[in-house]
């Protein structure tokens, strides 16, 4: 072979594993790239506030970085748990609550024959009536299953965030 024939083979194999080994790692740190970028744009927000704090402390940056941290927990972190916390019992309270309000609904006939008589055009749908009554209970359940299994997957993502963040410090 020649000498630029063998640069250009080299420089193949090169890019070949440069690239191989980049996607390697990219593979590997998967997980643990959105936590990066969260904690670049969350430590990009809380910027600010730790300059603050630091020209107030005369320039003990360590100081102004344990209150930026301790504020950014208290006045943003806890309230926002404790909101997804809320907001995810009161899911699971209307999911619970749904099923039989709906079965209880279903063994009244007074309800559907008051729409009936309301709604002519309801008369075509009265043979299906304990049927469309038993889907929307199943519908209210799954939507209710849904939002529950929707604050679960946020609460656990919000966690394994904080815990990488830790593990970054």
């Amino acid at each position: 072979m020649t000498q630029p024939s063998q640069d250009k083979v080299r420089i193949v194999f090169l890019v070949v594993l440069l690239v191989s080994i980049s996607a390697l790692f990219v593979s590997m740190i998967r997980q643990f790239l959105l936590t990066i970028l969260l904690a670049a744009i969350f430590s990009a927000l809380a910027q600010p506030l730790f300059n603050f704090l630091a020209r107030l402390f005369r320039g003990r940056r360590i100081l102004a970085s344990a209150c930026t941290l301790i504020l950014v927990l208290v006045l943003i972190v806890g309230p926002l748990i404790t909101f997804f916390g809320i907001l995810a019992s009161q899911a699971f309270s209307v999911a619970e609550a749904a099923g039989p309000w709906i079965e209880k609904h279903v063994s009244q006939p007074d309800l559907f024959t008051d729409l009936v008589d309301d709604f002519p055009i309801l008369e075509r749908v009265q043979p299906y009536r304990a049927e469309i009554l038993m889907k929307l209970g199943q519908a209210a359940g799954t939507v209710g299953n849904f939002l529950v299994n929707g604050l679960s997957a946020t609460t656990r993502h919000t966690v394994a965030f904080f815990f990488h963040l830790s593990l970054m410090f």
